[in-house]
């Protein structure tokens, strides 16, 4: 139906290339497909579309560090939606990105896609999650009024210590460093 109903030539008996390329950019642009292809012999439009999939489901691989739902909450892919390879490779700089923030710097995120019956498929990030930076020490440089411990005193964030085992502000978080500052 969506083809029919999407059709720009549909009663014409000679179609030439530019009429045939118009069609494939209209079925294209319906966003249902992911590839189409149309030849025109003998007074007969054949068409062969791949539809694009229907996202089932979504996986996370080695996701620890943060809830999955708070995770789902931030990307574009969503369950029962058209997949977007695009989408999808934006969601693994955006998991990267969240991670950074967290001061878990080098975490890395590889969209894949596993295919079901039916047209629909599961997408899955497998994450390689790695240690979160620390703090050890703070610097300021060009203050000469106030010292640097009650500088300190003022961030939200900490310097490792042994004392502060227990502390969530004594890692890295770009966040934290931009908001104390301000």
């Amino acid at each position: 139906d969506v083809v029919l109903s999407n059709l720009l030539f549909e009663n014409e008996k000679n179609i030439d290339d530019a009429k045939l390329a118009k069609e494939v950019q209209n079925l294209y642009k319906t966003g249902f497909f992911y590839d189409v292809s149309a030849e025109y012999e003998n007074g007969i439009l054949y068409l062969k579309l791949t539809e694009v999939p229907i996202i089932s489901s979504i996986k996370f691989n080695g996701l620890k560090k943060i809830p999955k739902d708070a995770m789902l909450k931030e990307l574009g892919t969503k369950e029962r939606s058209f997949y977007s390879k695009s989408t999808a490779i934006l969601d693994a700089k955006k998991i990267e990105a969240i991670y950074k923030s967290l001061g878990i710097l080098d975490a890395m995120v590889d969209p894949m896609i596993e295919f079901l019956d039916g047209g629909k498929i599961i997408v899955i990030f497998n994450i390689k999650e790695t240690n979160q930076k620390s703090i050890t020490n703070i610097y300021f440089e060009g203050n000469k009024t106030f010292s640097d411990r009650i500088l300190k005193e003022f961030l939200q964030f900490k310097e490792d210590r042994f004392y502060r085992i227990f502390s969530s502000r004594t890692g890295y978080n770009v966040n934290q460093v931009v908001n104390g500052i301000e």
